[in-house]
């Protein structure tokens, strides 16, 4: 079984010193990495609304080992690789605002595109909505998974808290993975307990997910 970190929690460490940061989880046994979050994809990048000075304040802060454009994300996992750690999964934003076919088979070929370069398979959403959003989303989300897995690429849902509410019987990851089949699972633990679900029965029911 393999062992990882998320950037996410390392950026402040990764900041200060990437490499002796990097070193330290392998002695520590640590396998693998997981980068998060990449931006630039067809889903609005999360810095279009910066300006030029927040954009440059963002590349001098911890947060620049953290959101990266896809080129640049493909480049840091052949960095983490060269320490020995495995690189198989990375943070990739959705279409964001109103979703059509259209952008999802545009973000489907950019996603498949940066997992050729960076051979990474496992590609992570995670939309941060509830079962009312995902009622909507949940289609799109299918399309995606459905086209990327015939690419030997595996979309996952991560979920925060508000995709472990109950509504109607049921939560927003549930009926995600319920209704798209080729969607795959990320289960967060402690956000699912902060939500109000428990994530055993959750992992009992989607183990092969």
């Amino acid at each position: 079984m393999n062992i990882g970190a998320n950037t996410f929690g390392l950026k402040y460490d990764l900041f200060r010193d990437f490499d002796g940061t990097l070193r330290r989880l392998k002695e520590a046994g640590f396998t693998a990495v997981e980068i998060c979050g990449t931006t630039e994809t067809a889903a609005e990048s999360m810095t279009k609304w910066l300006s030029e000075e927040q954009k440059a304040a963002m590349a001098d802060s911890p947060l620049s080992r953290t959101f990266l454009p896809l080129p640049e994300a493909a480049a840091l996992a052949e960095k983490i690789r060269s320490y020995g750690l495995i690189v198989d999964s990375a943070h990739v934003g959705l279409p964001r605002g109103e979703v059509s076919d259209e952008l999802v088979d545009r973000y489907v070929e950019e996603i498949a595109a940066f997992s050729r370069k960076s051979g990474i398979r496992y590609i992570v959403t995670s939309p941060m909505i509830g079962l009312t959003e995902m009622k909507e989303l949940a289609p799109y989300l299918q399309r995606a998974a459905s086209a990327l897995k015939k690419r030997a690429v595996f979309l996952m849902i991560h979920n925060h808290d508000m995709e472990c509410k109950a509504e109607e019987g049921t939560t927003a990851i549930e009926y995600a993975l319920d209704h798209c089949p080729d969607l795959y699972a990320e289960p967060d633990t402690g956000w699912m307990v902060y939500g109000g679900m428990d994530p055993v029965p959750f992992m009992k029911k989607y183990g092969g997910r």
